[in-house]
């Protein structure tokens, strides 16, 4: 795993730096930030060092990390999510005025939210995917049922794990 402290300072430094004049689509920003997040999952899953090969400084180490994860979140934002962002926009876009879904004038009236809820729906789903690949615990039956349970419960409710201070004659 990338060091966390690196990976958070690297996403920071890459979303001060986002050009909002010069984006891929005309859709809002909420996407791409959704997008950095999953991609900043990725970029701490990654290992970054071989394990003995490092003799490196915890500081050297740190902007290394710094260094790795600004590529990988630049390569995914520049690349992939600038692809996807413009494929997505031309394809709602297609969808509500070829297909007649709306007129022209309605689509021009909504076109920013109806662009940000496609975008945002698709790296929201992209933020899941990569949750499911790179976080040991995350599945969707978990975010369906949510229970606290504590040692204790535990110990009443299953009596083959019991452990006695003494053994039982």
């Amino acid at each position: 795993m990338g060091p966390f402290w690196a990976v958070a300072t690297a996403a920071l430094l890459h979303s001060v730096r986002m050009e909002f004049e010069n984006s891929c689509s005309p859709a809002p920003q909420l996407g791409s930030f959704i997008f950095l997040l999953a991609a900043m999952l990725l970029a701490w899953d990654i290992n970054m060092y071989i394990k003995d090969g490092v003799h490196l400084s915890c500081l050297s180490q740190y902007f290394v990390g710094i260094f790795a994860s600004l590529v990988i979140l630049e390569f995914f934002n520049l690349k992939l999510w600038c692809w996807l962002e413009a494929w997505l926009c031309q394809a709602a876009q297609h969808l509500c005025l070829n297909w007649g879904l709306l007129s022209e004038e309605t689509y021009l009236e909504y076109e920013y939210w109806i662009l940000g809820a496609v975008t945002s729906a698709a790296a929201t789903f992209i933020l899941w995917f990569f949750g499911m690949l790179t976080l040991p615990h995350f599945s969707p039956r978990d975010l369906q049922k949510v229970t606290i349970t504590n040692e204790f419960q535990q110990w009443v409710n299953n009596p083959r794990k019991r452990r006695y201070p003494f053994r039982p004659r």
